[in-house]
């Protein structure tokens, strides 16, 4: 399998996700929507596990209006209390049509 950040162009602007490409495609792909902490390890791990079995898999950066490569560990309260602001803030019509939309991607480091 092969990761890689890419970015992702919109009307509104750029912004980063997460791909896992698999070593074996089966055809088909998810974009995997984050959690509240953001594209953390454990968005890439669930990325990560659906490349290996065979599926494209994408995680965008659905906080980037807000806070742009947010990753924040579940364990800490501060991260926690940071997490459940940017999530109440957050338009999630807006999130989730960034998501859906059809979109070019570019590969970055």
């Amino acid at each position: 399998m092969n990761t890689t950040n890419v970015i992702l162009e919109t009307p509104a602007g750029s912004y980063n996700a997460y791909l896992a490409v698999p070593d074996k495609p089966n055809g088909g792909g998810v974009v995997v929507l984050q959690e509240i902490f953001g594209v953390n390890s454990a968005m890439r791990a669930a990325a990560e596990w659906l490349a290996g079995c065979g599926y494209y898999a994408i995680v965008p950066d659905l906080f980037w209006r807000q806070k742009a490569g947010i990753e924040l560990d579940p364990g800490s309260e501060t991260d926690r209390a940071t997490a459940m602001g940017l999530m109440q803030a957050m338009d999630q019509g807006t999130a989730v049509a960034d998501a859906v939309r059809p979109f070019t991607a570019s590969a970055v480091g």
